[in-house]
């Protein structure tokens, strides 16, 4: 009977031993103090890459290498080959997302940067065509040029080389540019010299100029002084030139040889020449009523000076003859 009651006993003290040992437990956790997390928002976001030499991304149309944006701004990117680099453009990828389709047509838009960008980009093995571009360019107070899409066309034709043409097939830029330049300033004492020893007594010297071409091929700059063929060049005459009965011409001074390049068409306000030479230049005019005593002894006619002798020894015989009758 004993053994009973310890037993029930012991089964009491336990029951009560229990929730003592799980409050004693509880009461070791505090939920007072909570984990505090500070998160710093950065002001701007970068925007870097890796690019192949010849590639240039864009950004809302300025090239950009490495560049800092204001975080939550909107910004547009493309991407594009330069004169360097004539592969077509394989890849595109923005932090490892593939944007190739976007870049390469209207562009990649983000409408909120909340991150840093690095675009990455790959190239293919088609070679893209190059370009042949064309341009003119008049200085202050030189005579613009007037140019047909034909004479377009014979400048390219008489500039470029075969090795030119295969490179543009090969992805080379190149670039010609016509330039006219009033010289009158610059021109040295002994070119001017040339020049008025070649015209004197036939013309009167108008503007000097500088009629060059510049090719470029790849950013490399050549001056192009010697053509394959003449090409044809229209040029308007400046209005301080021009007057009643006066025709023009054009005389060229290259490599100290001087050439007269007659006007080819019947325009009084412009002249045109031929020319496969380019270097210095200047418009000359003849006033068809002047009197220039110099043109006479030039041609070697001696018409009116045998007739102004014939009629003063008819003049003197006459008068001879009439005095012996006077005196008879």
């Amino acid at each position: 009977m004993k053994k009973i009651v310890c037993f029930l006993f012991s089964l009491c003290l336990l029951s009560f031993s229990v929730p003592a040992v799980y409050a004693e437990e509880q009461s070791s956790y505090s939920y007072d103090d909570a984990t505090k997390i500070s998160v710093t928002v950065p002001e701007y976001h970068s925007v870097t890459g890796e690019l192949p030499d010849g590639v240039v991304l864009y950004m809302d149309g300025n090239a950009v290498n490495a560049t800092n944006v204001k975080r939550l701004s909107s910004h547009t990117f493309t991407i594009g080959n330069t004169d360097g680099n004539n592969r077509k453009i394989d890849k595109v990828y923005v932090n490892g997302e593939d944007v190739t389709e976007e870049i390469m047509g209207e562009g990649y838009n983000v409408p909120s940067v909340y991150r840093d960008l690095f675009f990455t980009v790959t190239l293919g093995d088609e070679i893209l065509p190059g370009n042949l571009e064309f341009s003119s360019e008049i200085g202050k107070n030189a005579p613009t040029v007037k140019l047909t899409p034909e004479d377009i066309q014979a400048i390219e034709d008489a500039v470029l080389t075969d090795e030119d043409e295969e490179s543009v097939k090969n992805g080379s830029q190149i670039n010609i540019m016509l330039s006219v330049t009033d010289v009158g300033n610059s021109i040295t004492d002994r070119e001017k010299s040339l020049i008025n020893a070649f015209i004197s007594g036939k013309f009167t010297p108008g503007e000097y100029l500088n009629i060059e071409i510049l090719k470029t091929t790849d950013n490399v700059e050549t001056y192009v002084t010697q053509l394959s063929n003449e090409i044809k060049l229209t040029l308007t005459i400046p209005e301080y030139l021009r007057a009643e009965n006066r025709t023009f011409a054009m005389v060229r001074l290259h490599n100290g040889e001087t050439t007269l390049l007659e006007d080819l068409d019947n325009s009084a306000d412009t002249i045109t020449f031929s020319s496969d030479k380019f270097s210095v230049y200047v418009i000359v005019y003849a006033d068809q009523n002047s009197n220039n005593p110099t043109d006479t002894t030039n041609t070697g006619d001696t018409t009116p000076i045998a007739l102004l002798v014939l009629f003063l020894t008819v003049s003197a015989t006459t008068l001879c003859l009439f005095g012996k009758k006077k005196e008879n």
